[in-house]
């Protein structure tokens, strides 16, 4: 009998020492062991999904990525460059024709500034013709009101004189500029809304009730 109770001791002795060592007493033992089991079938949990995949994306994207902003949410001046590609793509498609009226009005309207300028002046009109407030082409524009002396939206073709090429370079500079305008090579962005322009030494009555982007050469470029 003393054998037998001697084997017992040692036999617990190893349980006690454990128990002892994790900071438990023997009466907790039961529950450390019932909560063991759920402990490790949790940590196994992520092993055992059902969407690896999804879980694959997501490590292989991380937190770092930056995903393209809603347009709402968009900078505004990315928003406009965006927006200015658009219509410049959109605006390759239009005839020869329209094209010469392009480059009729670059050189009537701005021949006289650097080509920044003249392509802030072609950005005017081509905005126009996006605009349901004037016509939609741009022979439309640039010519509209045209047989009211003085009193059209482009001077040059309403001022009683003819319109003639006399400066064969500012002509093809103005040809040049007004097919890289349509086929979106050129665009400057502060003025991708601009709508209205007129000389800096003037002061038109419609300018307060604008919105001023920029003043490019001698001139000031608007929002209507």
């Amino acid at each position: 009998m003393a054998r037998a109770k001697r084997a017992a001791c040692t036999t617990l002795l190893p349980s006690l020492l454990v128990l002892t060592t994790l900071g438990l007493s023997p009466s907790q033992s039961l529950a450390a062991e019932e909560f063991a089991q759920p402990a490790l079938a949790y940590a196994a949990a992520p092993e055992r999904s059902e969407t690896p995949a999804l879980e694959a994306i997501g490590i292989a994207i991380g937190p770092q990525v930056a995903m393209a902003p809603e347009p709402a949410k968009m900078p505004s001046k990315l928003r406009d460059a965006q927006q200015t590609a658009e219509a410049g793509s959109h605006a390759s498609q239009v005839s020869p024709k329209e094209q010469q009226c392009l480059a009729t009005a670059i050189y009537f309207e701005a021949r006289g500034e650097p080509a920044r300028g003249q392509v802030a002046v072609a950005e005017v009109i081509l905005n126009r013709a996006h605009s349901p407030n004037y016509p939609d082409t741009i022979c439309g524009v640039v010519y509209q009101n045209a047989k009211r002396r003085n009193a059209c939206q482009f001077s040059f073709a309403c001022d009683g004189k003819p319109d003639k090429i006399r400066e064969k370079k500012a002509w093809a500079l103005a040809e040049r500029l007004a097919a890289d305008v349509l086929a979106g090579r050129q665009w400057i962005a502060e003025v991708a809304r601009a709508t209205h322009y007129h000389a800096r030494y003037v002061s038109p009555y419609w300018a307060p009730s604008m919105r001023r982007l920029a003043r490019i050469g001698q001139h000031i470029f608007y929002q209507g």
